[in-house]
């Protein structure tokens, strides 16, 4: 074995099952691994935490909830959008009846991962459904449909279109959009990929008395810079649009005002509601 800070690298997983000073346990194996070291780690009374996917089926989750839950163990998912500090203000929000009626919901999480070749080697295997049970849309957008269920409660009906785009994983879904409709009547969008060059809006609720939205803040930096650049350049821009690319210029020293000029944060938060102040903790403006 070869010492790793405090911890040991061993080749044989049966020795943590067995070793009584071990009392919990990560997997993040492959996911058609998971269902085996699962349930072995719960016969072995280990807590753990799992990465996402749980299983490749259904069937293979439930059994292996069915699992953990019988031999009342602690257990956790790779959900951990759910700790970030604006969702679980907007959760707090929506308990106390802020939005009024929601009306519609949209989460998108997407990246660069098939146009950068992120899983041309090591990390191949979570390109091929078979290993990782998802493509891109399950990869990424199982933690904004977690969210939005989280937030808007379980759903009644849903209809999605996934796609390849680059051919460079063959078969293996990139890029994909889901409608949803939740069982309090709220429609939601779902977008989630590995080609996308930008995602700057990631979250977005709308009710009839407030409305929010996550904004990553370096991507709307660099949006301006490329407009103002357009603006520059000679190009003719409408007045509504020079209107609104000043309200966008005005964005990065709204937020330092709010947050009493401290460094802006990766993520801005934009939440709006009559006569409400800022919002704990984030930046918080509106752009009429």
């Amino acid at each position: 074995m070869r010492p790793c800070h405090r911890a040991t690298a061993g080749d044989n997983v049966h020795k943590i099952w067995s070793d009584p000073d071990i009392a919990a346990v990560v997997i993040c194996s492959e996911t058609n691994r998971h269902y085996d070291l699962l349930l072995a780690a719960a016969k072995a009374g280990k807590h753990m935490f799992a990465e996402k996917p749980l299983g490749i089926t259904a069937k293979e989750s439930y059994a292996m909830a069915d699992a953990i839950e019988k031999a009342n163990l602690l257990f956790t998912t790779g959900y951990f959008m759910r700790t970030d500090p604006m969702h679980l203000f907007l959760k707090d929000e929506i308990a106390k009846g802020n939005f009024g009626k929601i009306t519609r919901a949209r989460g998108s999480n997407c990246h660069g991962g098939s146009l950068g070749g992120w899983f041309d080697q090591e990390w191949r295997w979570m390109a091929d459904p078979k290993i990782a049970g998802v493509g891109a849309f399950g990869d990424l957008g199982t933690h904004k449909l977690d969210i939005l269920m989280w937030l808007l409660g379980d759903v009644d009906s849903v209809t999605a279109d996934i796609k390849v785009v680059t051919q460079r994983y063959g078969d293996c879904d990139e890029s994909g959009e889901a409608l949803i409709r939740f069982k309090n009547g709220v429609i939601g969008t779902l977008a989630a990929g590995w080609v996308d060059v930008d995602d700057p809006v990631q979250l977005l609720i709308s009710g009839t008395e407030a409305h929010a939205a996550i904004v990553i803040v370096e991507a709307l930096r660099e949006n301006i810079r490329a407009f103002t650049a357009l603006s520059l350049h000679g190009a003719r821009l409408s007045r509504q649009f020079e209107k609104t690319m000043q309200q966008l210029r005005a964005f990065p020293a709204e937020c330092r005002q709010l947050s009493k000029n401290k460094p802006l944060p990766e993520s801005g938060f934009v939440f709006s509601k009559p006569d409400r102040g800022a919002c704990p903790r984030h930046a918080a403006f509106k752009i009429m």
